[in-house]
């Protein structure tokens, strides 16, 4: 919409990514989703609710989630007959393209020849299922050296050894954590840094 009265400051990091608010005044344009910080403003829409970024946005979660959980009943069966592990599986939007990728590991380390025959598998389920109507690549890769804990395995495995955390809010004006895994429930993590003091 277009603000026909009223200043203010938005913060669309939800959005955009922008960690900064954006001042914005009378005859600016502005995304539905922004989150209005410091004024009243008169907004007149442009677009329907179905044309909106937030409707967008909503649609393509929607759909990524669901193709995700759709992929991760497919491949399982096959990683589980490798002894592979699903370290996670994403339905990504980049450079115009659509990509849905697993990430596998196995103990040791997953190699090149294990990527290829996994999507080789995984391919023919995809051409047969057919239930990605979009354009799209699809990708197996390992997960690398940032490999990211997101299922009580990892945090298991990772116990006493150095991890990074980044948090979505500043917390004592610092949004990156480094330090030794002591400590996890479903709601905290703990870590220990070089010194011995703790952060949750």
């Amino acid at each position: 919409g277009v603000i026909v009265e009223g200043t203010s400051a938005l913060n669309t990091a939800a959005l955009t990514g922008e960690s900064l608010p954006r001042d914005v005044q009378s005859g600016d344009e502005v995304i539905s989703g922004c989150v209005n910080m410091t004024g009243l403003l008169k907004v007149r829409t442009t677009k329907e609710f179905g044309e909106s970024t937030v409707s967008k946005i909503l649609d393509l979660v929607e759909n990524s989630s669901m193709k995700k959980a759709k992929t991760e009943n497919f491949i399982q069966p096959i990683l589980d007959s490798m002894n592979f592990e699903l370290v996670d599986v994403e339905y990504v939007k980049e450079g115009g393209m659509n990509y849905l990728r697993a990430y596998i590991d196995k103990e040791g380390g997953i190699t090149v020849d294990d990527c290829e025959v996994v999507a080789r598998q995984m391919n023919e389920i995809l051409d047969r299922e057919d239930y990605i109507p979009d354009s799209y690549t699809f990708e197996v890769s390992s997960p690398g050296l940032g490999r990211p804990l997101k299922k009580e395995k990892d945090y298991v495995r990772n116990m006493n050894k150095e991890i990074e955390i980044r948090t979505y809010r500043a917390i004592n004006k610092s949004k990156e954590f480094y330090g030794l895994l002591k400590a996890y429930d479903k709601d905290t993590v703990t870590i220990t840094d070089e010194d011995g003091n703790e952060t949750t």
